[in-house]
């Protein structure tokens, strides 16, 4: 068995833009309340979602800021 992290080391501003370009779509499911506020929950990861992150927030989630649920990929856009 073998791990794949398709995110780790990577620049995560540039990642998280293709992922969005690619026509991926993704919602914030929670949130760590003593870094991001509350109102992030629910919200849809897109332009708007990253342009009002907090500076010291990875875009991506890497730190545990929040985590994401995929709600549509591209591949199934195509079916």
């Amino acid at each position: 068995m073998r791990g794949f992290f398709p995110v780790w080391k990577r620049d995560t501003a540039t990642f998280i833009r293709e992922f969005l370009d690619l026509g991926f779509r993704a919602v914030v499911t929670c949130v760590d309340s003593k870094v991001l506020d509350q109102s992030f929950a629910g919200r849809l990861i897109d332009e708007s979602f990253l342009s009002s992150l907090p500076p010291q927030v990875d875009p991506c989630g890497e730190n545990g800021e929040f985590h994401s649920f995929v709600l549509t990929d591209p591949a199934s856009q195509r079916r």
